[in-house]
């Protein structure tokens, strides 16, 4: 997969979702969390990942990792 925008816009582009904000109530939340998991996480910093987990989740949240913001925000949307 080749990194085209930033984290959100790519997983709200592929998500189909209208608008940024449709991330956080969208209904169909599996082409969110299907999008997530298609991601190479190393393709996007700690900081985007980051950033993605506190705008769908609306809460400030600090990871050590890339792989530990990926996990927390697919446990998120189930």
């Amino acid at each position: 997969m080749e990194k085209l925008k930033g984290l959100l816009e790519y997983i709200a582009q592929k998500s189909e979702c209208e608008y940024l904000s449709d991330l956080r109530i969208h209904k169909e939340r599996y082409n969110i969390r299907k999008t997530i998991g298609e991601i190479e996480p190393q393709l996007y910093s700690l900081r985007e990942w980051t950033d993605a987990v506190c705008y769908i989740t609306e809460r400030y949240t600090e990871f050590e990792t890339v792989e530990q913001a990926v996990k927390y925000l697919l446990e998120y949307i189930l």
